[in-house]
């Protein structure tokens, strides 16, 4: 008889061992608005998931931005087993990116009615320190989301564990809508602007306003030899009660009326006098590798500033414009088809074949039998495990027959 009662126990333990190994996790995305950070002050446009029964959720397949702009969300998640460590946003399910560092415990959760929360009844989180993501009136950003270039993408907002799990908490499209710009050329009584140096394959190749002036009035790439060119000089303001570092976004380049090319890192160390002239120093580097039709280019250095402002680098006598030659890409010689084809191939074939000669069609094949893969319901097998368990159940059985 103990013996009986032994094997029970052992059958029950295993039983709620395998029920207790589902780890569980809920949130709630209560709020994600646009350039807007305070949750009683910004336009309800809440993009969150689940169903439409939890309170507080909306809908939207879409999240459209423009560049510059600012995501801004507020929720809470928790798991049974674990803490949460930070949250994170990934784009394109490979490239991820950090949140500002705002969290709140959410230990009120816990206490409040189903009424308010129904989906978390019988949910015991291992705590909720930490768990809250953003504040009422400081939410938390998606820091950096706003310098994608224009275009779509799949977005996630992810929630990392301290047992290095994670759960994605939203996942959605989102499309990203390139800024108008103001644009403008210089200005003598608001600007000043110098180009000084140019760089070809990253040499200098002209140092001076003669020689550089010499140099832009045209750069032969046609013999494929040029890569990229380089613009050094400097821009400010003449106004000095504004400084120009404080209003500065980023130095870059425009090939004919394309689309303009900005990039921080073409703003560079800058010594004490241009400081002092209210400027700062640049080398835009412009990559013509991919310019391989043969024609004249015209490449314009130019700066964004942060009142969505851009102005062209076309100072009179000192403008940053280069004119460039493109190297013309050879197109391969069509082949021509072999024309020593031999021409005495027989032609005698025999048309006399027979032509009802009996085919014979097996009728009683046996019928292919469709396999299945096996399923895993997350329970270490719970199939095999259902054998087990009435394979000891009759292991018990007989033990007390023979008792």
């Amino acid at each position: 008889m103990k013996k009986v009662v032994f094997i029970v126990t052992v059958l029950a333990l295993a039983f709620a061992l395998c029920l207790s190994s589902f780890a569980q996790t809920q949130y709630s995305l209560d709020a994600l608005y646009v350039n807007e950070n305070n949750y009683f002050e910004g336009v309800y446009s809440v993009y969150a998931p689940g169903t439409p029964e939890r309170a507080g959720d909306a809908f939207s397949a879409e999240i459209n931005i423009t560049q510059g702009d600012k995501i801004y969300i507020l929720g809470w998640i928790a798991d049974n087993e674990t803490s949460v460590d930070r949250i994170v946003y990934r784009i394109d399910g490979e490239t991820e990116y950090e949140c500002s560092d705002i969290y709140r415990d959410r230990t009120e959760i816990a206490g409040l009615p189903e009424s308010m929360l129904p989906w978390i009844v019988d949910f015991e989180a291992k705590d909720f320190v930490k768990s809250g993501f953003g504040k009422d009136q400081d939410m938390m950003e998606l820091i950096g989301i706003g310098d994608l270039a224009p275009g779509d993408y799949d977005l996630e907002i992810v929630g990392k564990f301290t047992n290095d799990e994670e759960y994605v908490i939203k996942s959605t499209y989102l499309n990203v809508q390139e800024k108008e710009l103001t644009k403008r050329s210089f200005n003598a009584d608001t600007d000043k602007q110098y180009f000084d140096k140019i760089y070809i394959n990253g040499e200098e190749r002209a140092d001076g306003n003669d020689a550089v002036a010499a140099l832009k009035a045209g750069i032969d790439g046609s013999d494929g030899s040029v890569s990229t060119i380089g613009m050094f000089g400097w821009f400010g303001l003449v106004d000095t009660s504004v400084s120009f570092a404080d209003v500065l976004d980023s130095f870059g380049y425009i090939i004919d009326d394309g689309t303009p090319v900005f990039d921080k890192a073409f703003a560079i160390e800058t010594e004490q006098t241009v400081i002092d002239g209210n400027g700062l120093r640049y080398r835009i580097t412009v990559d013509v590798s991919g310019l391989q039709d043969g024609k004249d280019h015209v490449i314009k250095g130019c700066v964004k500033l942060n009142n969505d402002e851009l102005v062209y680098f076309d100072r009179p006598d000192r403008e940053a414009i280069i004119n460039y030659k493109a190297y013309l890409e050879a197109t391969p010689e069509p082949t021509e088809p072999p024309t020593d084809v031999p021409t005495d191939v027989p032609t005698d074939v025999p048309t006399d074949a027979p032509t009802d000669a009996p085919v014979e069609t097996p009728t009683n094949a046996p019928e292919a039998t469709p396999t299945e893969e096996p399923k895993n319901n997350g329970c270490g097998g719970f199939a095999f495990g259902g054998v087990a368990l009435i394979a000891l159940a009759a292991a018990a059985l007989v033990i007390r027959k023979k008792h």
